[in-house]
């Protein structure tokens, strides 16, 4: 004859919430907290978090290379793409193969979506 075995009527599917205290009698430990926001290394950098990259003299794209397709009329679009990047580096590079990204050691700046002198945005 099997052995009598009791029915689990508490089963792990009727479990809310984080156990309070695991087989082994300790207290499970919190869930961790969510990560920083992202930061740069330095204040003076902080405007390129979360932004694109464009690299410049090292691969050729520019500030002007987001809003190339423009028809010359202003663009609240095209306008938040190019205010959303920025240009790292700003000058041309001895050996592009070794430039270190991130650091602005040959500049950086912002793009700026602005009208020229032509009229044309």
């Amino acid at each position: 004859r099997p052995a009598y075995r009791s029915p689990n009527v508490y089963g792990p599917e009727y479990l809310v919430g984080p156990p309070i205290a695991t087989y082994d009698g300790s207290v499970p430990s919190p869930s961790p907290s969510p990560p920083p926001a992202p930061s740069a290394p330095c204040p003076e950098l902080q405007f390129t978090v979360d932004k694109t990259h464009l690299d410049g003299s090292i691969g050729y794209n520019w500030c002007f290379s987001v809003t190339k397709d423009s028809s010359g009329e202003y663009d609240e679009g095209l306008k938040s793409v190019c205010e959303n990047t920025y240009l790292e580096p700003t000058t041309t590079v001895d050996n592009p193969a070794t430039y270190a990204f991130g650091s602005c050691q040959g500049g950086c700046a912002e793009c700026v979506y602005s009208q020229k002198s032509t009229g044309k945005w």
